[in-house]
């Protein structure tokens, strides 16, 4: 019987349905795509060859876009979510929506930045994106189009490297899906 392995390193294997593993879809154009029946940790499903060739996430038991998976991030932790774009805008002065979320990585969302946005001189001197001083965990990432808030830079002082690395790089990739941030402004007050 013909099946589709799951990620992961399980022996497990789900039969294909009808015993299709790979065919061909039309979609509402006209237009035929070979499909292949795939499975990921918890969802399986048919998917064309450009899918699985480009980042595919599982949105609980089904396939979504990179920009889904954010949108089903934000519903499962709205708290989680709110408290990093409070943070941030408290700390840059910005007037960020979740909306404005264009993906997530290792429990951080990462906002677009506004175009014209002018970014403090204390984030851009390493040439990694990262802030210190009064701005420190602001991460300016992908040629500053995008920020997130980190724990701490993770360069300034080994305190920053063992909370960066503690929080936002294992419990971000393993323990939460948005990490919550509590929020302070740039001189210290609470939101």
């Amino acid at each position: 019987m013909p099946s589709a392995g799951i990620v992961g390193g399980s022996d497990a294997s789900v039969a294909c349905p009808n015993n299709s593993c790979v065919g061909t879809v039309t979609d509402q154009n006209g237009q035929t795509t070979r499909v292949q029946f795939s499975c990921g940790m918890t969802a399986c499903g048919y998917q064309s060859f450009e899918q699985m060739a480009t980042q595919t996430y599982e949105c609980g038991n089904s396939f979504c876009s990179q920009l889904g998976y954010v949108q089903w991030a934000i519903q499962l932790a709205p708290k989680a979510a709110q408290s990093q774009l409070d943070a941030l805008n408290a700390r840059l002065g910005l007037n960020l929506t979740l909306d404005d979320a264009a993906y997530l990585n290792g429990g951080n969302l990462n906002f677009t930045v506004p175009v014209g946005f002018i970014v403090p001189s204390n984030c851009s001197g390493s040439g990694d994106g990262r802030c210190t001083g009064d701005l420190d965990g602001i991460h300016f990432v992908d040629g500053y189009q995008y920020v997130h808030l980190d724990t701490a830079n993770p360069w300034t002082s080994p305190g920053g490297f063992f909370a960066h690395t503690g929080v936002d790089v294992l419990l971000g990739n393993v323990g939460y899906l948005i990490i919550p941030r509590g929020c302070v402004t740039a001189s210290n007050q609470p939101c």
